[in-house]
């Protein structure tokens, strides 16, 4: 199967992101970095560590983007009607099952 450079990016952004959670850690762009940076030190493949840098070019570029001109996209009036919430109510957390335990 085939699968080019931004669907590898999405694969691995995903098997990083499957790792904090099961480890409990925060998901956001800082953290999938770390995560992938120390998957690249482990890689020992040459397609699969460029795809790991590849990565995180993506995920720095979506940040530098996601921060500009906020103003000008009235971004802060999208959510005029839901309430303030804090970062750490973006946090995925895992938690067992009453049926796991």
């Amino acid at each position: 199967m085939y699968f080019n450079s931004d669907e590898k990016s999405r694969v691995l952004i995903g098997e990083a992101a499957i790792h904090l959670a099961l480890t409990e850690q925060e998901i956001n762009v800082e953290t999938l970095i770390h995560q992938l940076t120390l998957m690249a030190r482990k890689e020992t493949s040459g397609p699969r560590l460029a795809s790991i840098h590849a990565a995180c070019e993506w995920l720095n570029d979506s940040r530098a983007l996601s921060s500009q001109h906020i103003e000008e996209l009235n971004w802060h009036n999208m959510s005029h009607d839901e309430p303030q919430r804090s970062s750490s109510d973006n946090v995925v957390r895992l938690t067992p099952n009453s049926n796991d335990e």
